[in-house]
Protein backbone atom coordinates (compact mmCIF):
# COMPACT_ATOMS: atom_id res chain seq x y z
CA UNK A 1 0.00 0.00 0.00
CA UNK A 2 1.34 3.40 -0.92
CA UNK A 3 1.86 5.79 1.93
CA UNK A 4 -0.20 8.96 1.81
CA UNK A 5 1.86 12.08 1.96
CA UNK A 6 0.39 15.05 3.78
CA UNK A 7 0.61 18.12 1.57
CA UNK A 8 2.17 21.12 3.18
CA UNK A 9 -0.58 23.68 3.35
CA UNK A 10 -2.00 26.39 5.52
CA UNK A 11 -4.13 24.25 7.79
CA UNK A 12 -7.39 24.26 5.84
CA UNK A 13 -8.72 21.55 8.14
CA UNK A 14 -8.38 23.95 11.07
CA UNK A 15 -10.03 26.73 9.04
CA UNK A 16 -13.03 24.53 8.27
CA UNK A 17 -13.26 23.42 11.88
CA UNK A 18 -13.15 26.98 13.19
CA UNK A 19 -15.75 28.31 10.77
CA UNK A 20 -18.15 25.38 11.14
CA UNK A 21 -18.02 25.27 14.94
CA UNK A 22 -18.40 29.00 15.37
CA UNK A 23 -21.09 29.73 12.79
CA UNK A 24 -23.29 26.78 13.66
CA UNK A 25 -23.84 28.06 17.19
CA UNK A 26 -26.98 30.00 18.02
CA UNK A 27 -25.03 32.71 19.83
CA UNK A 28 -23.19 33.43 16.59
CA UNK A 29 -26.52 34.39 15.02
CA UNK A 30 -27.33 36.57 18.03
CA UNK A 31 -23.95 38.34 17.75
CA UNK A 32 -24.54 38.99 14.06
CA UNK A 33 -27.96 40.49 14.72
CA UNK A 34 -26.66 42.64 17.57
CA UNK A 35 -23.73 43.89 15.48
CA UNK A 36 -26.00 44.78 12.55
CA UNK A 37 -28.48 46.46 14.90
CA UNK A 38 -25.78 48.52 16.64
CA UNK A 39 -24.22 49.56 13.36
CA UNK A 40 -27.58 50.43 11.78
CA UNK A 41 -28.67 52.31 14.90
CA UNK A 42 -25.47 54.34 14.95
CA UNK A 43 -25.93 55.30 11.32
CA UNK A 44 -29.60 56.18 11.96
CA UNK A 45 -28.71 58.42 14.92
CA UNK A 46 -25.91 60.06 12.93
CA UNK A 47 -28.26 60.64 10.05
CA UNK A 48 -30.81 62.33 12.31
CA UNK A 49 -28.19 64.49 14.04
CA UNK A 50 -26.73 65.66 10.75
CA UNK A 51 -30.16 66.71 9.45
CA UNK A 52 -31.09 68.69 12.59
CA UNK A 53 -30.19 72.34 12.73
CA UNK A 54 -29.75 73.07 9.05
CA UNK A 55 -29.53 71.67 5.57
CA UNK A 56 -26.68 69.31 4.66
CA UNK A 57 -25.68 68.42 1.13
CA UNK A 58 -26.26 64.81 0.09
CA UNK A 59 -22.53 64.31 -0.50
CA UNK A 60 -21.59 65.47 3.00
CA UNK A 61 -24.41 63.41 4.46
CA UNK A 62 -23.13 60.26 2.72
CA UNK A 63 -19.55 60.99 3.80
CA UNK A 64 -20.66 61.35 7.42
CA UNK A 65 -22.57 58.06 7.33
CA UNK A 66 -19.59 56.22 5.82
CA UNK A 67 -17.24 57.48 8.54
CA UNK A 68 -19.70 56.42 11.25
CA UNK A 69 -20.03 53.00 9.61
CA UNK A 70 -16.29 52.35 9.55
CA UNK A 71 -15.72 53.79 13.04
CA UNK A 72 -18.25 51.44 14.63
CA UNK A 73 -16.97 48.52 12.59
CA UNK A 74 -13.36 49.20 13.59
CA UNK A 75 -14.30 49.39 17.26
CA UNK A 76 -16.08 46.03 16.90
CA UNK A 77 -12.94 44.50 15.37
CA UNK A 78 -10.83 45.67 18.30
CA UNK A 79 -13.28 44.06 20.71
CA UNK A 80 -14.25 40.84 18.93
CA UNK A 81 -11.04 39.62 17.26
CA UNK A 82 -8.83 39.67 20.41
CA UNK A 83 -11.56 38.01 22.49
CA UNK A 84 -12.10 35.19 19.99
CA UNK A 85 -8.42 34.69 19.22
CA UNK A 86 -7.36 34.63 22.88
CA UNK A 87 -9.56 31.62 23.59
CA UNK A 88 -8.98 29.72 20.32
CA UNK A 89 -6.12 27.58 21.66
CA UNK A 90 -6.85 27.63 25.39
CA UNK A 91 -10.34 26.19 24.79
CA UNK A 92 -8.72 23.29 22.95
CA UNK A 93 -6.61 22.56 26.01
CA UNK A 94 -9.44 22.95 28.48
CA UNK A 95 -11.82 20.94 26.29
CA UNK A 96 -9.44 17.97 26.18
CA UNK A 97 -9.23 18.18 22.39
CA UNK A 98 -5.68 19.52 22.23
CA UNK A 99 -4.06 16.08 22.53
CA UNK A 100 -6.18 14.86 19.62
CA UNK A 101 -5.26 17.92 17.57
CA UNK A 102 -1.50 17.63 18.00
CA UNK A 103 -1.74 13.92 17.33
CA UNK A 104 -2.74 14.62 13.73
CA UNK A 105 -0.40 15.32 10.82
CA UNK A 106 -0.81 19.06 11.31
CA UNK A 107 2.32 20.90 12.36
CA UNK A 108 2.21 23.67 15.00
CA UNK A 109 2.69 26.22 12.24
CA UNK A 110 -0.29 24.90 10.30
CA UNK A 111 -2.41 24.97 13.45
CA UNK A 112 -1.53 28.61 14.06
CA UNK A 113 -2.10 29.59 10.44
CA UNK A 114 -5.41 27.71 10.38
CA UNK A 115 -6.57 29.46 13.56
CA UNK A 116 -5.55 32.82 12.11
CA UNK A 117 -7.35 32.23 8.80
CA UNK A 118 -10.42 31.15 10.76
CA UNK A 119 -10.35 34.44 12.65
CA UNK A 120 -9.85 36.42 9.45
CA UNK A 121 -12.71 34.55 7.80
CA UNK A 122 -15.01 35.50 10.64
CA UNK A 123 -13.76 39.09 10.54
CA UNK A 124 -14.31 39.22 6.78
CA UNK A 125 -17.85 37.90 7.23
CA UNK A 126 -18.72 40.39 9.97
CA UNK A 127 -17.25 43.27 7.99
CA UNK A 128 -19.32 42.54 4.89
CA UNK A 129 -22.46 41.51 6.77
CA UNK A 130 -23.78 45.12 7.02
CA UNK A 131 -22.50 46.02 3.54
CA UNK A 132 -26.07 46.72 2.29
CA UNK A 133 -26.23 49.60 4.79
CA UNK A 134 -23.05 51.00 3.31
CA UNK A 135 -24.36 50.50 -0.23
CA UNK A 136 -27.30 52.81 0.52
CA UNK A 137 -24.90 55.73 0.98
CA UNK A 138 -23.76 55.37 -2.63
CA UNK A 139 -27.15 56.75 -3.66
CA UNK A 140 -26.09 60.16 -2.33
CA UNK A 141 -22.65 60.17 -3.96
CA UNK A 142 -19.61 61.92 -2.51
CA UNK A 143 -17.67 58.75 -1.65
CA UNK A 144 -15.57 56.86 -4.17
CA UNK A 145 -15.56 53.07 -4.41
CA UNK A 146 -11.77 53.04 -4.24
CA UNK A 147 -11.76 54.84 -0.89
CA UNK A 148 -14.29 52.38 0.53
CA UNK A 149 -12.34 49.35 -0.70
CA UNK A 150 -9.10 50.75 0.73
CA UNK A 151 -10.87 51.32 4.05
CA UNK A 152 -11.84 47.63 4.08
CA UNK A 153 -8.24 46.72 3.25
CA UNK A 154 -6.98 48.93 6.08
CA UNK A 155 -9.29 47.29 8.59
CA UNK A 156 -8.32 43.80 7.40
CA UNK A 157 -4.69 44.68 8.09
CA UNK A 158 -5.68 45.69 11.61
CA UNK A 159 -7.65 42.44 12.02
CA UNK A 160 -4.58 40.46 10.87
CA UNK A 161 -2.36 42.11 13.49
CA UNK A 162 -4.96 41.72 16.22
CA UNK A 163 -5.41 38.05 15.34
CA UNK A 164 -1.66 37.43 15.56
CA UNK A 165 -1.42 39.10 18.97
CA UNK A 166 -4.44 37.15 20.24
CA UNK A 167 -3.02 33.82 19.06
CA UNK A 168 0.32 34.59 20.68
CA UNK A 169 -1.41 35.30 23.97
CA UNK A 170 -3.52 32.14 23.67
CA UNK A 171 -0.53 29.93 22.85
CA UNK A 172 1.53 31.34 25.73
CA UNK A 173 -1.25 30.88 28.32
CA UNK A 174 -2.70 27.86 30.03
CA UNK A 175 -5.97 29.46 31.07
CA UNK A 176 -8.61 31.41 29.18
CA UNK A 177 -8.79 34.29 31.67
CA UNK A 178 -5.05 34.91 31.53
CA UNK A 179 -5.02 34.85 27.73
CA UNK A 180 -7.82 37.43 27.56
CA UNK A 181 -6.28 39.66 30.23
CA UNK A 182 -2.97 39.68 28.36
CA UNK A 183 -4.37 40.75 25.01
CA UNK A 184 -7.15 43.15 26.09
CA UNK A 185 -4.78 45.94 27.24
CA UNK A 186 -3.00 45.76 23.88
CA UNK A 187 -6.25 45.89 21.92
CA UNK A 188 -7.67 48.59 24.20
CA UNK A 189 -4.65 50.84 23.75
CA UNK A 190 -4.68 50.20 20.00
CA UNK A 191 -8.37 51.03 19.77
CA UNK A 192 -7.97 54.32 21.67
CA UNK A 193 -4.99 55.37 19.57
CA UNK A 194 -6.43 54.31 16.20
CA UNK A 195 -9.94 55.67 16.71
CA UNK A 196 -8.56 58.83 18.32
CA UNK A 197 -6.32 59.51 15.34
CA UNK A 198 -8.96 58.66 12.75
CA UNK A 199 -11.66 60.67 14.51
CA UNK A 200 -9.56 63.80 15.06
CA UNK A 201 -7.37 63.82 11.95
CA UNK A 202 -9.20 61.90 9.22
CA UNK A 203 -12.93 61.42 9.71
CA UNK A 204 -13.48 64.85 11.23
CA UNK A 205 -12.22 66.39 7.98
CA UNK A 206 -14.70 64.39 5.90
CA UNK A 207 -12.00 62.08 4.58
CA UNK A 208 -11.31 58.37 4.50
CA UNK A 209 -7.88 56.82 4.99
CA UNK A 210 -7.00 56.73 1.29
CA UNK A 211 -8.07 60.34 0.82
CA UNK A 212 -6.02 61.37 3.85
CA UNK A 213 -2.91 59.61 2.53
CA UNK A 214 -3.26 61.20 -0.91
CA UNK A 215 -3.80 64.62 0.63
CA UNK A 216 -1.01 64.63 3.23
CA UNK A 217 1.58 62.65 1.22
CA UNK A 218 3.59 61.03 4.09
CA UNK A 219 7.36 61.07 3.55
CA UNK A 220 9.23 58.02 2.33
CA UNK A 221 10.83 57.56 5.77
CA UNK A 222 7.37 56.95 7.23
CA UNK A 223 6.73 54.05 4.88
CA UNK A 224 10.24 52.67 5.42
CA UNK A 225 9.51 52.49 9.15
CA UNK A 226 5.83 51.57 9.26
CA UNK A 227 5.77 48.79 6.65
CA UNK A 228 8.70 46.74 8.08
CA UNK A 229 7.41 47.28 11.62
CA UNK A 230 3.98 45.95 10.65
CA UNK A 231 5.42 42.95 8.80
CA UNK A 232 7.75 42.09 11.67
CA UNK A 233 4.91 42.45 14.18
CA UNK A 234 2.62 40.08 12.27
CA UNK A 235 5.31 37.54 11.45
CA UNK A 236 6.76 37.78 14.95
CA UNK A 237 3.44 37.09 16.68
CA UNK A 238 2.76 34.08 14.45
CA UNK A 239 6.27 32.72 15.00
CA UNK A 240 5.92 33.30 18.72
CA UNK A 241 2.66 31.37 18.81
CA UNK A 242 4.26 28.53 16.83
CA UNK A 243 7.23 28.61 19.19
CA UNK A 244 5.04 28.08 22.25
CA UNK A 245 3.16 25.23 20.59
CA UNK A 246 6.25 23.41 19.34
CA UNK A 247 8.12 20.86 21.41
CA UNK A 248 11.45 21.56 23.03
CA UNK A 249 13.19 19.06 20.73
CA UNK A 250 11.92 20.76 17.57
CA UNK A 251 13.48 23.29 15.23
CA UNK A 252 11.32 26.10 16.58
CA UNK A 253 14.26 28.44 17.28
CA UNK A 254 15.43 28.60 13.66
CA UNK A 255 12.56 30.81 12.34
CA UNK A 256 12.93 33.08 15.38
CA UNK A 257 16.64 33.51 14.68
CA UNK A 258 15.98 34.27 11.02
CA UNK A 259 13.40 36.88 12.04
CA UNK A 260 15.78 38.54 14.50
CA UNK A 261 18.54 38.63 11.87
CA UNK A 262 16.12 40.21 9.40
CA UNK A 263 15.12 42.81 11.99
CA UNK A 264 18.75 43.74 12.67
CA UNK A 265 19.52 44.08 8.97
CA UNK A 266 16.35 46.03 8.20
CA UNK A 267 16.81 48.46 11.09
CA UNK A 268 20.42 49.02 10.07
CA UNK A 269 19.46 49.66 6.44
CA UNK A 270 16.69 52.07 7.41
CA UNK A 271 18.98 53.93 9.80
CA UNK A 272 21.69 54.16 7.16
CA UNK A 273 19.23 55.46 4.57
CA UNK A 274 17.79 58.03 6.98
CA UNK A 275 21.11 59.36 8.28
CA UNK A 276 23.58 59.06 5.42
CA UNK A 277 22.02 61.60 3.03
CA UNK A 278 22.05 64.21 5.80
CA UNK A 279 25.56 63.55 7.09
CA UNK A 280 27.42 66.80 7.29
CA UNK A 281 30.08 68.42 9.41
CA UNK A 282 27.67 69.92 11.93
CA UNK A 283 26.55 68.72 15.34
CA UNK A 284 25.28 65.39 13.94
CA UNK A 285 28.70 64.01 13.06
CA UNK A 286 30.17 60.83 14.51
CA UNK A 287 32.71 62.84 16.48
CA UNK A 288 30.01 64.73 18.41
CA UNK A 289 26.50 64.08 19.66
CA UNK A 290 25.66 61.70 16.86
CA UNK A 291 28.53 59.42 17.81
CA UNK A 292 27.70 59.54 21.51
CA UNK A 293 24.16 58.44 20.72
CA UNK A 294 25.45 55.54 18.63
CA UNK A 295 27.78 54.35 21.37
CA UNK A 296 24.98 54.38 23.94
CA UNK A 297 22.65 52.44 21.62
CA UNK A 298 25.27 49.90 20.62
CA UNK A 299 26.15 49.39 24.27
CA UNK A 300 22.69 47.87 24.81
CA UNK A 301 23.03 45.39 21.94
CA UNK A 302 24.88 42.75 24.02
CA UNK A 303 22.01 42.79 26.52
CA UNK A 304 19.56 42.07 23.69
CA UNK A 305 21.42 39.03 22.33
CA UNK A 306 22.28 37.48 25.70
CA UNK A 307 19.10 35.40 25.63
CA UNK A 308 20.33 33.59 22.52
CA UNK A 309 23.89 33.23 23.76
CA UNK A 310 22.55 31.50 26.86
CA UNK A 311 20.51 28.94 24.93
CA UNK A 312 20.69 25.24 25.62
CA UNK A 313 23.99 23.60 24.58
CA UNK A 314 22.26 20.47 23.23
CA UNK A 315 21.25 20.26 19.60
CA UNK A 316 17.49 19.64 19.23
CA UNK A 317 16.70 16.27 17.72
CA UNK A 318 14.73 17.74 14.83
CA UNK A 319 17.63 20.08 13.96
CA UNK A 320 20.04 17.13 13.91
CA UNK A 321 17.69 15.26 11.59
CA UNK A 322 17.41 18.19 9.19
CA UNK A 323 21.18 18.75 9.18
CA UNK A 324 21.88 15.05 8.55
CA UNK A 325 20.01 15.21 5.24
CA UNK A 326 22.86 17.30 3.85
CA UNK A 327 20.74 20.13 2.49
CA UNK A 328 23.05 22.93 1.26
CA UNK A 329 20.82 25.51 2.96
CA UNK A 330 21.59 24.00 6.37
CA UNK A 331 25.31 24.24 5.58
CA UNK A 332 25.06 27.87 4.55
CA UNK A 333 22.87 28.71 7.54
CA UNK A 334 25.06 26.78 9.97
CA UNK A 335 25.20 29.72 12.37
CA UNK A 336 21.38 29.81 12.58
CA UNK A 337 21.14 26.30 14.03
CA UNK A 338 20.75 26.20 17.83
CA UNK A 339 23.15 24.38 20.14
CA UNK A 340 26.91 24.21 20.60
CA UNK A 341 29.23 26.94 19.39
CA UNK A 342 26.46 28.34 17.18
CA UNK A 343 24.82 29.88 20.25
CA UNK A 344 27.96 32.00 20.49
CA UNK A 345 28.51 32.66 16.79
CA UNK A 346 24.98 33.85 16.07
CA UNK A 347 24.88 36.61 18.76
CA UNK A 348 28.37 37.62 17.65
CA UNK A 349 27.09 38.13 14.08
CA UNK A 350 24.16 40.18 15.36
CA UNK A 351 26.52 42.24 17.49
CA UNK A 352 28.77 42.98 14.49
CA UNK A 353 25.92 44.38 12.35
CA UNK A 354 25.69 47.81 14.09
CA UNK A 355 29.47 48.18 14.05
CA UNK A 356 29.52 47.55 10.30
CA UNK A 357 26.84 50.23 10.04
CA UNK A 358 29.01 52.69 11.98
CA UNK A 359 31.99 51.88 9.76
CA UNK A 360 29.89 52.68 6.66
CA UNK A 361 28.77 55.97 8.23
CA UNK A 362 32.37 56.77 9.06
CA UNK A 363 33.45 56.23 5.45
CA UNK A 364 30.59 58.42 4.23
CA UNK A 365 31.57 61.18 6.61
CA UNK A 366 35.23 60.99 5.63
CA UNK A 367 34.18 61.17 1.99
CA UNK A 368 32.36 64.44 2.67
CA UNK A 369 35.52 66.19 3.86
CA UNK A 370 36.10 67.60 0.38
CA UNK A 371 32.83 69.54 0.64
CA UNK A 372 33.64 71.47 3.82
CA UNK A 373 34.83 75.06 4.02
CA UNK A 374 38.55 75.90 3.64
CA UNK A 375 38.87 77.02 7.30
CA UNK A 376 37.77 73.62 8.56
CA UNK A 377 40.19 72.17 11.17
CA UNK A 378 40.98 68.90 9.41
CA UNK A 379 43.62 67.75 11.90
CA UNK A 380 41.27 68.21 14.83
CA UNK A 381 38.56 66.29 13.02
CA UNK A 382 40.87 63.32 12.35
CA UNK A 383 41.93 63.38 15.99
CA UNK A 384 38.34 63.27 17.18
CA UNK A 385 37.50 60.55 14.67
CA UNK A 386 40.43 58.46 15.89
CA UNK A 387 39.32 58.95 19.49
CA UNK A 388 35.81 57.88 18.54
CA UNK A 389 37.20 54.77 16.82
CA UNK A 390 39.21 53.84 19.93
CA UNK A 391 36.12 53.95 22.12
CA UNK A 392 34.15 51.98 19.55
CA UNK A 393 36.79 49.22 19.51
CA UNK A 394 36.74 49.06 23.30
CA UNK A 395 32.96 48.78 23.27
CA UNK A 396 33.10 46.01 20.68
CA UNK A 397 35.62 43.93 22.62
CA UNK A 398 33.64 44.40 25.83
CA UNK A 399 30.43 43.26 24.12
CA UNK A 400 32.14 40.13 22.79
CA UNK A 401 33.37 39.28 26.29
CA UNK A 402 29.85 39.73 27.68
CA UNK A 403 28.40 37.37 25.07
CA UNK A 404 31.18 34.83 25.72
CA UNK A 405 30.54 34.92 29.48
CA UNK A 406 26.82 34.27 28.99
CA UNK A 407 27.65 31.38 26.66
CA UNK A 408 30.00 29.93 29.31
CA UNK A 409 27.24 30.01 31.93
CA UNK A 410 24.97 28.16 29.50
CA UNK A 411 27.59 25.45 28.97
CA UNK A 412 27.87 25.08 32.74
CA UNK A 413 24.19 24.14 32.89
CA UNK A 414 22.37 27.39 33.68
CA UNK A 415 19.23 28.35 31.78
CA UNK A 416 19.14 31.21 29.32
CA UNK A 417 17.46 33.68 31.67
CA UNK A 418 19.69 32.75 34.59
CA UNK A 419 22.81 32.97 32.39
CA UNK A 420 21.79 36.43 31.19
CA UNK A 421 21.07 37.60 34.74
CA UNK A 422 24.40 36.25 36.02
CA UNK A 423 26.30 37.92 33.18
CA UNK A 424 24.68 41.29 33.80
CA UNK A 425 25.21 40.89 37.54
CA UNK A 426 28.93 40.21 37.09
CA UNK A 427 29.49 43.37 35.04
CA UNK A 428 27.32 45.48 37.33
CA UNK A 429 29.42 44.27 40.26
CA UNK A 430 32.64 45.16 38.45
CA UNK A 431 31.27 48.60 37.64
CA UNK A 432 30.27 49.16 41.27
CA UNK A 433 33.74 48.09 42.40
CA UNK A 434 35.54 50.48 40.05
CA UNK A 435 33.24 53.39 40.91
CA UNK A 436 33.69 52.73 44.63
CA UNK A 437 37.46 52.61 44.28
CA UNK A 438 37.40 55.85 42.30
CA UNK A 439 35.67 57.53 45.24
CA UNK A 440 37.85 56.21 48.06
CA UNK A 441 41.15 56.56 46.15
CA UNK A 442 42.84 59.92 46.38
CA UNK A 443 42.74 61.61 43.00
CA UNK A 444 40.84 58.73 41.49
CA UNK A 445 38.31 60.81 39.63
CA UNK A 446 40.83 63.10 38.01
CA UNK A 447 43.39 60.36 37.35
CA UNK A 448 41.80 56.95 36.78
CA UNK A 449 45.19 55.30 36.29
CA UNK A 450 45.64 55.40 40.07
CA UNK A 451 42.52 53.30 40.68
CA UNK A 452 43.38 49.66 41.44
CA UNK A 453 41.79 47.39 38.88
CA UNK A 454 40.26 50.24 36.86
CA UNK A 455 40.41 48.07 33.73
CA UNK A 456 37.87 45.64 35.27
CA UNK A 457 34.99 47.72 33.94
CA UNK A 458 35.50 48.64 30.26
CA UNK A 459 32.19 50.52 30.29
CA UNK A 460 33.50 52.87 32.95
CA UNK A 461 36.69 53.35 30.96
CA UNK A 462 34.72 54.19 27.81
CA UNK A 463 32.57 56.67 29.72
CA UNK A 464 35.61 58.43 31.20
CA UNK A 465 37.39 58.47 27.84
CA UNK A 466 34.47 60.37 26.33
CA UNK A 467 35.11 63.35 28.64
CA UNK A 468 38.90 63.14 28.97
CA UNK A 469 40.78 62.18 25.83
CA UNK A 470 44.26 62.81 27.23
CA UNK A 471 44.50 59.57 29.18
CA UNK A 472 41.97 57.62 27.17
CA UNK A 473 44.51 55.68 25.08
CA UNK A 474 46.19 54.04 28.07
CA UNK A 475 42.89 53.29 29.77
CA UNK A 476 41.26 51.84 26.69
CA UNK A 477 44.29 49.68 25.91
CA UNK A 478 44.11 48.17 29.41
CA UNK A 479 40.38 47.54 29.12
CA UNK A 480 40.81 46.04 25.65
CA UNK A 481 43.46 43.64 26.92
CA UNK A 482 41.19 42.65 29.81
CA UNK A 483 38.25 42.02 27.43
CA UNK A 484 40.37 39.95 25.04
CA UNK A 485 41.80 37.77 27.82
CA UNK A 486 38.34 37.25 29.32
CA UNK A 487 36.87 36.32 25.94
CA UNK A 488 39.56 33.71 25.26
CA UNK A 489 39.19 32.20 28.74
CA UNK A 490 35.39 32.10 28.54
CA UNK A 491 35.34 30.43 25.12
CA UNK A 492 38.00 27.91 26.11
CA UNK A 493 36.19 27.18 29.35
CA UNK A 494 32.89 26.66 27.52
CA UNK A 495 34.43 24.31 24.98
CA UNK A 496 36.18 22.24 27.67
CA UNK A 497 32.99 22.09 29.75
CA UNK A 498 30.93 20.80 26.83
CA UNK A 499 33.59 18.28 25.88
CA UNK A 500 33.66 17.05 29.47
CA UNK A 501 29.91 16.49 29.37
CA UNK A 502 30.15 14.64 26.08
CA UNK A 503 28.27 17.32 24.13
CA UNK A 504 29.43 18.21 20.60
CA UNK A 505 30.42 21.85 20.34
CA UNK A 506 31.15 22.32 16.66
CA UNK A 507 29.17 19.45 15.13
CA UNK A 508 25.39 19.38 14.68
CA UNK A 509 24.49 16.03 16.16
CA UNK A 510 22.99 14.32 19.18
CA UNK A 511 25.50 12.32 21.21
CA UNK A 512 24.71 8.61 21.29
CA UNK A 513 21.83 8.89 18.82
CA UNK A 514 23.66 9.11 15.50
CA UNK A 515 22.79 5.58 14.42
CA UNK A 516 19.50 5.14 16.27
CA UNK A 517 16.66 7.12 14.79
CA UNK A 518 18.15 10.21 13.19
CA UNK A 519 17.45 8.93 9.68
CA UNK A 520 14.01 10.01 8.58
CA UNK A 521 11.68 7.57 6.78
CA UNK A 522 11.43 8.08 3.05
CA UNK A 523 8.22 9.59 1.78
CA UNK A 524 6.29 7.73 -0.88
CA UNK A 525 3.38 8.92 -2.93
Amino acid sequence: MNQLVKPSGIGMAIVQKELILRFRRFRSLVIQLIFAAVLGGAMWIASLNSSIGGSVSPEDHAQWLVTVFFSVQLAALFLVIPALGAVSITTERLGKTWDLLIGTDLSPGEIVRGKLLGLLGMAFYFMFLPAPLLALTSLFGGVSIGSILFEYFFQMLIALLLGGCALLSSAASRGTARAILQVLPVSGFGMMFTLGFLTNEVYSEGLLVLDYILQTQPPLQFWLLSIPMYIFAVVGTLMGATYFLSGTESSREIPIRILVLAIFLTVGAIYLYSIAPFMGMGTSTLTRGHGEFLIICIGFVPLVVLRMAGGGPRVPLRVAQIYQRGNPITRIGYFLLPGGIRNLVYPFILFCIPFVLVWILKQIELGNLAQVSPNFDLDRFHELMGHFGDRLIALFLWGVSVIALCWLFAQLGFGSIVSSALTIGVHVSLLMFVVTMSVITAGGISNPTTIPGSYLSPLWMIGFASVNSQVSTELLNDSNLFSIVCTVLFIAGGVLTSKGKGLPVFMVQRPGMDQLYLELPKEES
